[in-house]
């Protein structure tokens, strides 16, 4: 069977579906043994899950601190990029 490309994946919903499955398993993590157990604890992992998947694309697309004419993705993990009024 052949790797289908990201426009056809796009087009037949397989990319939705997989993002899906991907916050569904991020989600799972709320019910790990370690986790705390109480509603509260367990609202909040929630809300930050919320948070992470508004927050990663906003990051994704701010054009870079060092040069803002040459937007691009930083890397995972990478430092959040200062709102344009802090830059030099």
């Amino acid at each position: 069977m052949s790797e289908k490309t990201a426009e056809q994946r796009v087009l037949d919903s397989q990319a939705w579906a997989d993002f899906c499955d991907a916050l569904k398993e991020a989600g799972k993590l709320l019910d790990a043994p370690k986790a705390p157990q109480d509603i509260f604890n367990r609202a909040e992992g929630y809300r930050y899950l919320t948070r992470m998947l508004r927050a990663r694309p906003a990051r994704a697309f701010r054009p870079p601190a060092i040069d803002p004419w040459r937007p691009g993705i930083p890397a995972a993990g990478a430092p959040p990029v200062p709102p344009r009024a802090a830059r030099p």
